[in-house]
């Protein structure tokens, strides 16, 4: 898998563009770019108070995940008395669901939010 996603990120890297229009290189170069300090970027879009907010519920959300999928297959173990392997496919089920809800809970706000 490794040597699959070094293969991957130098295709990406040799062949994909940076933005729809081209490569920044090119928008440079003519003229219909210029160029941008990423840390003034990044400051100014500190000082809004909603990126506070997606910061901390997201690292809240995303946190209790992480917990959450370390320590299910210990809990299916301890107290349903299930098999170490039983225990671990049901721990990842709960993963694996994640993906679904996050992407479908996208859909749906861009959905709902459509001006």
């Amino acid at each position: 898998p490794a040597a699959t996603l070094i293969i991957v990120a130098v295709c990406l890297y040799l062949f994909s563009d940076d933005v729809p229009q081209g490569t920044y290189k090119a928008l440079y170069a003519l003229g219909e770019r210029e160029k941008q300090n990423g840390f003034a970027i990044f400051l100014e879009a500190s000082k809004d108070y909603r990126v506070w907010i997606l910061f901390l519920v997201y690292g809240g959300c995303f946190g209790t995940e992480l917990v959450m999928n370390g320590q299910l297959a210990t809990y299916f173990k301890d107290y349903f008395k299930t098999s170490r392997e039983v225990a671990g496919l049901t721990a990842s089920l709960f993963g694996l669901m994640n993906l679904f809800a996050r992407s479908l809970g996208g859909i749906v706000s861009d959905l709902a939010n459509v001006k």
